[in-house]
């Protein structure tokens, strides 16, 4: 006879996952007699009564054999399918937690980002409840993105055009932050090129006069013998 988990083998599709009852950490379902278990943290939005018989599509992650159930997740599924998000791209986010190291937030795609103190302005904040509560809506610019976890890492900071714009005027910021985003970008760029330049034309110096080829065969002597030694000791 074919297999339970066999119905729904991970990374499965489960376009009718029927919510039959709301507990403590997540939500319960039935396929093919198979219980499938969505954990809150895997679901996007809140789960609550009112969760309670909706059809809602979902990714299988794993199948436990001994409590004979699948583990599933909305999120997974929404990061897969996901656009492809780039560093400096402006997107909205809902507040979803404070922690005393910044803010967790939602954005579309059930991805998760997270606004770290230190990225929030380029003045000290003193109080998030002050700036943020849950629920609010917010526009951050993406600075890193893990799509394989779907988290992302995301900054108001980048989006000051006046140090401290965060501080006294969010919304102003919000409103302008198309333009600081390709500004900030753009400052990034021009620094990695003259950094760039800058590395080669030290590379050149020392490759052309003598005392830099003296101290380039310093350099490649002691690597090739750390490299020996390393070997030596594999033996």
């Amino acid at each position: 006879g074919r297999e339970r988990g066999e119905y729904a083998p991970r990374g499965t599709v489960v376009r009718q996952f029927l919510t039959v009852s709301v507990v403590q950490g997540g939500a319960i379902a039935e396929f093919h007699g198979l219980q499938c278990f969505l954990p809150g943290s895997q679901a996007i939005g809140a789960l609550d009564a009112s969760s309670v018989g909706a059809n809602v599509t979902v990714k299988v992650l794993d199948f436990s054999e001994e409590e004979g159930r699948l583990l599933v997740s909305q999120r997974k599924l929404a990061a897969a399918n996901a656009p492809p998000l780039v560093r400096g791209a402006v997107v909205r986010a809902k507040v979803t937690g404070l922690r005393n190291y910044g803010v967790f937030l939602e954005l579309d795609h059930g991805m998760n980002g997270l606004l770290h103190l230190s990225q929030i302005s380029h003045e000290r904040v003193e109080s998030l409840e002050k700036l943020f509560r849950v629920g609010q809506e917010v526009t951050a610019m993406v600075l890193d993105v893990d799509k394989g976890a779907g988290k992302i890492a995301l900054s108001t900071r980048a989006l000051e055009l006046v140090p401290g714009d965060m501080l006294r005027d969010p919304a102003q910021v919000y409103a302008r932050a198309s333009e600081a985003a390709a500004a900030h970008m753009a400052t990034a760029e021009s620094e990695r090129r003259t950094r760039e330049a800058a590395t080669k034309q030290i590379a050149s110096e020392l490759a052309t006069s003598d005392a830099g080829r003296e101290a380039l065969s310093s350099v490649t002597a002691s690597i090739e013998s750390i490299l020996a030694a390393i070997v030596d000791s594999s033996k």
